[in-house]
């Protein structure tokens, strides 16, 4: 069974690998094992970790890039500032004050909260993001809801999958596929509506903006 594993660091950057190895291996910190799995402390320096795949991962840092590579299970990383970066996870749940935030893939869940910054998720079985003030893009998506107050929301969905934006200030553009046809709910009391896509009960898009252009489209 892989691994539970818990990294602390302040300022330092953390690099998380995934597989390749049968334990766990550490440098640039100390690590202990406990009952509840192990515990890593990364100094001043750069803290590398490498991992089984699979291993569920839990990233506390003050500042500093937080990387991962590799397949892990379960992903919660805490930041004040500083990019996030998150290759493959089963489920995610990433929280920062400041700083970019790039998903690769994920398996099931995409959690993120972020204050200010840009929130980027390739593929995901769902999301969920709030943000005071980030431009959000997911290129690959199954349900999703995202809440922002200033930023561009940018969703590529699939088809029978339920879509929930709430947003004060920002352009939204969702993009399902070709031959889907979901139920339609689209408001901005200033901006723009536009849906250039057949209606149905495939799937539902609620979408409502107090200033910004709402856009659906179909894939090419």
């Amino acid at each position: 069974m892989p691994p539970r594993i818990t990294i602390a660091a302040r300022s330092a950057p953390v690099e998380v690998v995934a597989g390749g190895v049968d334990g766990v291996t550490v440098d640039g910190g100390s690590i202990v094992t406990t009952d509840e799995g192990i515990e890593i402390t990364g100094r001043s320096s750069r803290l590398r970790v490498g991992c089984p795949a699979g291993a569920d991962v839990r990233i506390a840092t003050a500042s500093g890039k937080v990387t991962t590579t590799g397949p892990l299970g379960d992903v919660h990383i805490t930041t004040r500032s500083g990019k996030v970066s998150v290759g493959e996870a089963r489920r995610l749940e990433v929280r920062t004050m400041s700083g970019r935030v790039h998903v690769g893939a994920c398996e099931g869940e995409c959690r993120c909260v972020v204050t200010s910054g840009a929130v980027t998720i390739d593929r995901a079985g769902s999301v969920e993001v709030t943000s005071t003030s980030a431009k959000v893009e997911v290129g690959d998506v199954g349900d999703a809801a995202i809440t922002v107050m200033s930023g561009a929301v940018v969703l590529g969905t699939r088809r029978n999958t339920a879509v929930k934006v709430r947003s004060m200030s920002g352009a939204v553009r969702v993009q399902v596929p070709a031959d889907a046809r979901p139920r339609t709910s689209l408001r901005a009391k200033v901006g723009k509506v536009r849906c250039e896509c057949p209606t149905g009960d495939d799937g539902e898009i609620d979408v409502k903006t107090m200033s910004g252009l709402i856009e659906v489209t179909c894939r090419k």
